[in-house]
């Protein structure tokens, strides 16, 4: 391909990274090379990957200004800025030019600033999630505050925040939000006690009418005994938010909760169609918090004659991880009931622990396996994984492509 073609080729020039440590100390040829790459990507959308912590503050400011001339073909950008407020500066100077936006990240080393108290220049119609990661505790109650101006199609996330850093009596501003999906990951390093109580302060602030998806993950994986489920929190924000109605996702494979708590959660949310539970080890020398049990399948397990009667009448989709204490023609009926009455194929993920052998009897694998091939059934038997993400600073917006809705 000829250096001409490469040069007029928009596509060629719709990816652009900056790295402050690659720059010389006059950097003013390579502002030039940085306008001129810019300039050849025309109107094609723009992926950018930007760090500006190891830039003199005069040049992070010029390449801001020059990256802030093309806003509006942003697809994606990454922005490694060092300090929060910076961050925030780079979100209040695109007033709104973001048609093409599809995923902003913000990752900072140090944040002293209210992100709450500033009105940032976003457009919150094309917003589709929102991810708050931390390191520290600064600015939780900013990052909830920040909810209200999503729309019911939006997600909020939050991530990382270490519970042993905050008072136990957390005290959070009450908050209605309009959105859809919420995951709150605190990071369980030691005491999940002190995690559940943090937890059931979120809980209690929050007002969501219109959650069809509710998740709790971990930021990091420290043990497999994760966080102590606040039942009475739950509850009380479920009553209130009229979730007997509108919860359709329930997601709690990192929570120890108790039989009792989980039937009695299950029997109040009724419109649930995926749920996702987990077995939890409390300690290496025996299982505590038995789930995946006889009584709680036999309670899932409909009948053809009353086929509401049972737990989650409308479950179509459940994932499990479980030390497979159940015994194995008890979780066929579930299974083989489910499918009679599921309005599409049903879905069943079966998850051993990691580190583990699987222990599901292979009589019983092989008769799910059956239905598998006769189209029956949509099954996988796998390990749970574990990740672990950084442990950063970062705000990460991300919008649904091909919107262009206004500011």
């Amino acid at each position: 391909m000829s250096v001409g073609v490469i040069l007029g080729t928009p596509e060629f020039w719709s990816e652009i990274t900056v790295c402050g440590y690659s720059w010389p100390e006059n950097s003013t040829q390579n502002l030039r090379l940085l306008r001129t790459s810019l300039d050849r990507g025309e109107s094609y959308p723009l992926s950018l990957s930007i760090d500006l912590t190891d830039f003199s503050e005069s040049t992070a400011t010029s390449v801001l200004d020059l990256i802030m001339e093309h806003s509006e073909r942003w697809q994606s950008a990454s922005f490694n800025v060092g300090r929060g407020m910076v961050g925030m500066q780079i979100m209040l100077r695109i007033k709104g030019r973001l048609g093409m936006l599809e995923r902003i990240d913000m990752q900072f080393s140090d944040f002293s600033g209210d992100i709450a108290g500033i009105n940032l220049s976003l457009p919150w119609k094309q917003l589709c999630s929102f991810i708050y990661q931390c390191k520290q505790n600064e600015d939780i109650a900013g990052s909830l505050s920040l909810m209200h101006n999503l729309y019911p199609h939006a997600a909020f996330e939050l991530r990382g925040f270490d519970p042993r850093g905050h008072d136990r009596s957390l005290a959070l501003p009450l908050i209605t939000a309009r959105i859809s999906s919420f995951l709150i990951a605190p990071s369980t390093k030691r005491d999940p006690e002190e995690a559940r109580q943090v937890l059931g302060n979120l809980l209690g602030s929050l007002t969501l009418p219109h959650l069809f998806k509710f998740s709790v993950d971990r930021a990091r994986d420290w043990f497999r005994g994760a966080i102590f489920w606040p039942s009475h929190q739950f509850e009380s924000l479920a009553t209130r938010s009229a979730f007997s109605e509108t919860l359709h996702t329930l997601e709690l494979p990192y929570v120890t909760i108790t039989a009792h708590e989980l039937f009695c959660l299950l029997a109040c949310l009724a419109p649930l169609e995926h749920l996702v539970i987990a077995d939890r080890e409390e300690t290496s020398a025996r299982w505590e918090h038995i789930l995946i049990t006889d009584a709680l399948l036999q309670g899932l397990t409909t009948t053809p004659n009353s086929p509401d009667s049972c737990l989650v009448p409308k479950l179509n989709y459940f994932v499990c991880t479980s030390s497979f204490g159940f015994i194995a023609d008890i979780y066929f009926d579930f299974v083989t009931s489910r499918i009679r009455t599921a309005r599409k194929p049903f879905h069943n993920v079966l998850r051993y622990f990691s580190g583990t052998s699987c222990a599901l009897e292979p009589n019983l694998l092989n008769r799910l396996l059956e239905l598998v091939d006769k189209g029956e059934l949509n099954f996988n038997l796998e390990e749970e994984s574990y990740e672990y993400p950084n442990q950063v600073n970062k705000i990460t917006f991300l919008f649904p492509p091909a919107l262009t809705v206004a500011h």
